[in-house]
């Protein structure tokens, strides 16, 4: 049930996201935009799909979107922080980290088990960045409006999903090993986790058109 609510979440989020092709918003927007279609194909495949097309392990098509996905945060924060050395990890990232996801995931785990290093390496990174991006918000000499900032909100939903997530899928493979009930009941938080995210995400596609309508109502 909470997989389904989540699958519904993602797709409302997709759809508002769409907004963000309007033209004068930044690419970065865009980019968004394209990973959470590129999301919703994915989940709905391994999620609804699993039994009528006889999938057995879903691992490989979820590491390879690890990828996809970890890529597109890296540009997007390349794109977000437009200065020093955060602009300089990300796309030193942006290169490094496929290297790294290929050995990990071909020379440690194998394609059909959960590569949990390369989910560290995405968490740190994004951690990193979306904690940096809101330090600047905050300090910034020039104040600026949250409710409508969709920057702010990614960054934000960022920040909370991957300091949840973190501890709880990097022991994933032990769990699936080990305490495989427990690692059912992981799942359900996972599921949680994001339906809290994709919230987040769909409220910062939609700030600016919710704002705009209440300051003009008000």
């Amino acid at each position: 049930m909470l997989f389904r609510i989540y699958l519904a979440l993602l797709l409302i989020c997709f759809l508002s996201s769409l907004w963000s092709y309007r033209r004068g918003n930044p690419w970065r927007w865009r980019l968004f935009s394209a990973l959470m279609g590129i999301t919703l194909v994915v989940e709905t495949c391994c999620t609804l799909l699993i039994h009528p097309l006889h999938i057995r392990n879903t691992m490989p098509a979820y590491n390879f979107f690890s990828l996809v996905e970890t890529e597109c945060y890296a540009a997007y924060f390349y794109g977000l922080l437009s200065r020093g050395w955060p602009r300089k990890v990300s796309m030193t990232f942006l290169w490094l980290y496929p290297l790294a996801w290929g050995y990990t995931t071909f020379g440690v785990f194998g394609l059909n088990n959960w590569n949990s290093y390369g989910l560290t390496m995405e968490s740190v990174f994004c951690l990193l960045m979306s904690g940096r991006y809101l330090y600047e918000v905050f300090t910034a000499e020039e104040l600026t409006t949250l409710e409508d900032n969709t920057d702010f909100w990614i960054a934000a939903g960022m920040l909370l999903y991957f300091a949840c997530q973190f501890p709880l899928m990097g022991m994933l493979n032990f769990l699936n090993l080990h305490l495989q009930e427990l690692a059912k009941k992981y799942m359900n938080i996972y599921a949680v986790l994001n339906i809290l995210l994709y919230t987040i995400y769909t409220y910062a596609f939609l700030c600016r058109i919710i704002t705009r309508k209440w300051r003009r109502s008000s």
